[in-house]
């Protein structure tokens, strides 16, 4: 058998504020289509790679940078959705 994967839970709308602001940004470049798709991608790889605690942080003033690198890095898993 399989152990699912842990998961951290978004808190309370961040995680379409993140895919929100992802598209924004990610769409100057790309079509809105595949901005979607890259951006949700992202926000599943984020929430697999940072802790509830980690996520409800992002939600600050300024995020640490560390978390902004592990952000990045999980997001990069997401790019061929913009080809």
């Amino acid at each position: 058998a399989f152990a699912l994967p842990a998961f951290a839970n978004w808190p309370d709308n961040a995680r379409e504020n993140f895919v929100a602001e992802c598209v924004e940004t990610t769409q100057m470049e790309h079509s809105s289509v595949k901005a979607e798709t890259f951006c949700g991608c992202a926000a599943d790889e984020v929430a697999k790679d940072l802790s509830t605690d980690e996520l409800e942080a992002m939600g600050g003033e300024s995020v640490d940078p560390a978390i902004q690198e592990r952000l990045i890095a999980a997001a990069q898993s997401c790019t061929t959705e913009l080809e």
